[in-house]
């Protein structure tokens, strides 16, 4: 504004330098376009259509259907697995299977067909030299085949949350969409963890073990040291059996509790850890003792000197008052 008058901006002019033109909007539209993804927006749309879907996963009494290209883009194990079954044979039967074992190819029906007439009406048979009718209509239009659906049974999973939280995972965080795990239950976690080690999914698997030790108690701890286990995680077995030694009062509970009694490895290891603890606390003991020992030594030693310092005083004053006596 010059004097009171306003000024507006003046648009970049064209010339040999390239100019950017600025249009209203344009910082909003750029960060939803990062935000949202189009081909994530597609594909989980799909799934929740269940929309071209060519695969069918069944576990405990209900079903799921998913889409083949994009669980073998997301596994490599699962890929391999589409490939053995392409045949319509399950490779869990035989060896080499790379799930091992974790799914089942259900039986496919039988395709249905037109079946011949018997030879008497058939028109054109044997006892008739004229050839047969042609279909005209049939040859021109191909019929369109239904594409076939593979079925999949999980075995080894009680939890069709387990199953469902797998395919969010795909779906969502596969594809940059917002994705947060929670699992309502330990037996639900310990399904996650299964699938997540037959599919290959890494991320998945460390959001599973993750939970392990989230909302401990003395409750659920014995489950979780058991579900680390039988997965073979070591380190959070170590952490969640040094914050329970760590507390005795919560040690005490837990070692009395039935549960930890079907256990006997776990029971174990707490007692090495409790017995390694009574330990380092008998040399702290020992320790303290030591030092105490020490310092009253070191006193009794100053106490002795500071006497032994006084005696020459004391025989120098009784010198001087027998001189003095004599004189």
């Amino acid at each position: 504004m010059f004097w009171g008058t306003p000024k507006r901006n003046a648009a970049p002019l064209l010339g040999t330098i390239p100019v950017d033109l600025v249009l209203p909007g344009a910082e909003q539209a750029e960060s939803e376009s990062a935000r949202v993804s189009p081909l994530a927006d597609g594909v989980q749309g799909l799934l929740g259509r269940s929309d071209h879907c060519d695969i069918v996963f069944t576990v405990a009494r209900e079903r799921f259907p998913a889409h083949g290209p994009v669980l073998a883009a997301a596994s490599a194990t699962f890929r391999e697995f589409l490939m053995g079954s392409s045949g319509g044979s399950s490779p869990s039967d035989r060896a080499g299977d790379p799930m091992q074992g974790l799914l089942v190819v259900a039986p496919r029906p039988a395709a249905t067909g037109t079946t011949s007439p018997p030879a008497e009406e058939i028109s054109g048979g044997i006892g008739d030299s004229s050839p047969p009718p042609v279909n005209i209509a049939d040859a021109s239009t191909p019929k369109r085949q239904r594409p076939q659906i593979l079925e999949l049974h999980v075995k080894g999973i009680e939890t069709s949350e387990a199953l469902e939280t797998l395919l969010a995972f795909v779906y969502m965080a596969g594809t940059g969409g917002r994705w947060v795990y929670a699992p309502t239950s330990d037996l639900v976690n310990k399904d996650v963890l299964m699938l997540a080690r037959h599919f290959g999914m890494p991320r998945l698997h460390e959001h599973a073990a993750r939970w392990l030790v989230k909302d401990l108690t003395t409750a659920n701890v014995v489950d979780r040291l058991a579900t680390c286990e039988e997965f073979g995680l070591g380190l959070l077995h170590d952490k969640i059996v040094e914050q329970l030694t760590a507390n005795p009062a919560e040690l005490t509970v837990v070692s009395t509790s039935p549960e930890l009694m079907r256990h006997p490895r776990i029971l174990q290891d707490l007692l090495v850890q409790v017995a390694m603890l009574a330990g380092n606390s008998q040399q702290q003991q020992q320790r303290q003792q030591q030092q105490q020992q020490k310092q009253q030594q070191r006193k009794g030693n100053s106490s002795v000197g500071n006497a032994s310092a006084s005696q020459p005083v004391s025989a120098k004053r009784a010198r001087q008052g027998n001189t003095a006596a004599k004189v």
